[in-house]
């Protein structure tokens, strides 16, 4: 495996492991509607407008996208694995390549189901947040870690 920067041509691979990894990995924690509410109104106007303006990294092997994530100043965007990679090291690889770029205190919006991820991390939970998509009302969690 190994952590690449961001390019657009990775754009449809970053779109499709995004949906899959939603309806696969968060659905212990969110209804079927939740979830494809959170897929449709999210990066609709594709990933390079949002992610060429921030560092984006890519974990892959080879041609196959193993996760991704971004991350702007004091705010990290997203932190996406693969299902069937999860728990292999893949989103730390990630992470650890991100963190540095950061500005500290960094801030995550995580899932119900990425929670545990982060607090392992070193993040602490800030409060529990609702976000509407497509009318419907989805837990997350602002979490903050203040230091490397």
């Amino acid at each position: 495996m190994e952590i690449i920067g961001y390019d657009p041509s990775w754009d449809d691979r970053i779109a499709s492991l995004f949906r899959s990894t939603i309806r696969t990995s968060c659905s212990n924690d969110y209804t079927g509607s939740e979830i494809e509410a959170w897929i449709s109104s999210s990066y609709s106007s594709g990933f390079s407008d949002k992610w060429g303006r921030s560092l984006t990294l890519l974990a892959v092997e080879g041609r196959h996208l193993l996760g991704f994530g971004n991350i702007d100043g004091d705010y990290l965007d997203c932190l996406y694995v693969e299902h069937s990679c999860q728990g292999q090291g893949v989103g730390r690889s990630i992470l650890d390549a991100l963190e540095p770029h950061g500005t500290f205190p960094l801030h995550v919006y995580a899932s119900i189901t990425a929670r545990p991820f982060f607090i392992a991390s070193g993040y602490q939970v800030v409060r529990e947040n609702i976000v509407e998509r497509n009318g419907e009302r989805l837990r997350n969690y602002l979490m903050r870690k203040d230091h490397p």
